[in-house]
């Protein structure tokens, strides 16, 4: 797979991104007590490829926690802080890699003021990530950290890529097909080789991404795909995460398919697909997320008999529907949750617990829950 061979490998493979990694290589080299560095930039423009290549040229360990597995300040200090103490193996160098720090949900103070703190007691360097360093909930973050802009490129220095890696691997691809992918992969380098890769194993064109296809469409293509290829590739226009794309697959299952066969077979394999995202999101091993599309997607499509004609009248899965009608009161209790966070000291998160004392203290008395807001505003 050309995204593997050509991930880069040291700092001098990283394509058009001189300036951000100049600044990146001085500050892990020049490492300061209590100050980390902040990268930002826009998806697939070789923000976290950056971190692993220089730790490979200077010899360092990374360690990489993802902040959607952060789930509070306990497990931060717990799993962070203690790499931020402690040497590396053999005397090896470290850098404390922390990504898509969007993964922190909105407001939670316990989670970035923990990160802070490891920033400012940590031994090594502390690189962390995010798509927006405008995002207000980074501001701390940005108070004890030097800020590098990772820019989104070109269309020429995409192209100018494109180009090297097909002559060097004689691929059958075209001018005008580079061209395509350079214009449509906007900017995301990574984008473009997963095209670059999917053209040169000899399939249409249309995969390319110039536009977004609807969620209905991309069902359709999973339920009646004439090939595996289809139904893995059904998704790649649609922006959602791989969760809300097996609760697009599993609740649409007993609709598309009627016979009971059929469908227990499908709902075997989105149930195995969500058990290899799990596995993805707890080890960050991310090669499983090919079991996820073979399982989720390409099982799922050669789980029925034959092809299904009529039409269909897809649905919103359950889950999605529910949260969206909850999502006032659920609100509110986010609110009131915030309200505990800073009076606690603590996490949003884990401030939700108290939200259900709350609640059972208004159900017996308004007025107590009342007085109880009082005193922790």
């Amino acid at each position: 797979m050309l995204l593997l061979k050509y991930r880069p490998r040291t700092v001098k493979d990283i394509v058009g991104q001189q300036s951000a990694v100049s600044k990146l290589v001085f500050a892990v080299r020049h490492h300061k007590p209590g100050k980390g560095i902040f990268l930002y930039g826009p998806t697939g423009v070789g923000k976290t490829s950056s971190v692993y290549a220089l730790a490979n040229d200077l010899g360092y360990e990374v360690v990489n926690m993802d902040a959607s597995d952060l789930r509070s300040a306990d497990q931060i200090n717990k799993i962070i802080g203690s790499s931020s103490r402690q040497a590396s193996l053999f005397g090896k160098g470290k850098i404390l890699l922390i990504d898509e720090l969007e993964g922190f949900s909105r407001n939670d103070r316990g989670g970035i003021s923990a990160v802070v703190k490891v920033i400012k007691q940590s031994r090594f360097p502390v690189v962390v990530i995010a798509n927006d360093v405008w995002n207000r909930k980074f501001y701390p973050l940005k108070q004890v950290c030097t800020t590098i802009e990772f820019r989104r490129l070109n269309k020429l220095t995409v192209k100018a890529f494109l180009s090297r890696v097909v002559k060097r691997e004689r691929l059958n691809v075209s001018a005008e097909q580079i061209e395509k992918i350079s214009e449509s992969c906007n900017g995301d380098l990574r984008a473009a080789l997963l095209d670059l890769d999917l053209i040169a194993r000899g399939y249409k064109e249309d995969i390319i991404r110039l536009t977004e296809r609807s969620v209905f469409d991309a069902l359709k293509n999973v339920f009646r795909a004439e090939n595996p290829f289809d139904a893995k590739v059904a998704f790649d226009r649609i922006s959602l995460d791989y969760s809300q794309m097996l609760l697009w697959v599993g609740d649409n299952v007993p609709i598309e398919y009627r016979d009971i066969e059929e469908v227990s077979t499908a709902m075997n394999f989105v149930s195995r697909a969500d058990v290899f995202l799990g596995r993805v999101v707890r080890r960050q091993y991310w090669r499983f997320l090919d079991y996820v599309y073979l399982l989720g997607l390409v099982g799922v499509a050669a789980s029925r008999a034959r092809v299904h004609k009529g039409f269909r009248r897809y649905v919103r899965p359950v889950k999605l529907v529910k949260l969206g009608s909850t999502r006032f009161s659920r609100a509110a209790d986010k609110e009131i949750a915030e309200r505990f966070a800073m009076f606690c000291h603590t996490s949003v998160r884990h401030a939700m617990s108290y939200v259900y004392m709350y609640n059972h203290i208004k159900s017996k008395s308004k007025k107590k829950a009342e007085e109880l807001l009082r005193n922790i505003s």
